[in-house]
């Protein structure tokens, strides 16, 4: 049950911090969960990966139907062999790593202190 509240405390933040700054702002509430709430090297990754990926995925999922699927089409058309469910995922998986890896670096942040 924690952890759903970190993922959906993450998940906010990130999506408030990204609604007005760059996509990299997303790094702030993974550091800052790492750093203060984070037990585990593992479960802080997992929980900042999960979080990110969803708000990415369904950002893409949202960006996609909102502008019609002409868009992610031509975008997913530019890689070889690439549909617009595999963009989604690729995309997923990239933000959860860019908030997993940021929560790392405030979880050994904390204990560098």
């Amino acid at each position: 049950m924690r952890h759903l509240k970190n993922i959906a405390a993450i998940t906010l933040a990130a999506a408030l911090l990204q609604s007005f700054l760059p996509w990299w702002c997303l790094a702030i509430p993974c550091i800052a969960f790492g750093f203060f709430y984070g037990n585990k090297g593992g479960s802080s990754f997992w929980t900042a990966f999960i979080s990110i990926a969803v708000l990415w995925i369904s950002l893409a999922l949202f960006t996609t139907f909102r502008a019609g699927t002409g868009l992610a089409e031509q975008v997913a058309g530019l890689f070889p062999g690439k549909s617009v469910v595999v963009l989604v995922v690729l995309t997923g998986i990239i933000g959860g790593l860019s908030g997993g890896i940021s929560s790392l670096t405030g979880y050994y942040g904390r204990r560098l202190i």
